[in-house]
């Protein structure tokens, strides 16, 4: 079943039937332990991507306490980002700001990576919606220099 499910998922996202992509991983993970963080991941962005946000941070927050509990610090920190932004588009403001600042804060104790830029323009976005402006710019500045940095043209064009 888990692989022929997946299968039938990955094609389904290679289609952009993102609908029928989340409801093959449900079907995967209902007859299967749903203990791999890729996994609850992929479902969680095919979740968010259908309009499902309160799903999708659940399914990310499982995926980071699993990459934390295998010592997996940057995808850890990349599954805490995700929760934030999701978080934000459920109306989960706390929650945005608290995953978005540990994502940070994990990823930061790392050496310089495309997802700690991205935490960086996450944080810059929050910082933007919560009318700080000159947070957003301060934040927004660091995720810029990384992303030219590590040539990552969609980071830099996300930060600005």
């Amino acid at each position: 079943m888990r692989h022929h499910g997946l299968a039938a998922a990955r094609q389904a996202v290679a289609l952009r039937a993102h609908r029928e992509a989340a409801a093959q991983y449900a079907r995967v993970a209902a007859f299967t332990r749903p203990d791999d963080p890729a996994l609850l991941t992929a479902w969680a962005y095919e979740a968010y991507l259908t309009g499902n946000p309160v799903a999708a941070a659940e399914l990310y927050g499982r995926a980071a306490a699993l990459y934390r509990d295998a010592g997996d610090e940057l995808r850890h920190g990349d599954a805490l980002r995700w929760v934030s932004r999701v978080s934000w588009y459920a109306g989960r403001r706390a929650d945005a700001d608290a995953s978005g600042a540990r994502a940070v804060e994990v990823l930061a104790a790392l050496p310089p990576s495309r997802e700690l830029a991205a935490a960086w323009s996450n944080q810059a976005q929050l910082a933007m919606l919560a009318s700080d402006g000159a947070t957003a710019i301060r934040i927004a500045s660091q995720a810029i220099a990384l992303a030219r940095e590590l040539g990552d043209a969609e980071i830099e064009a996300r930060a600005q």
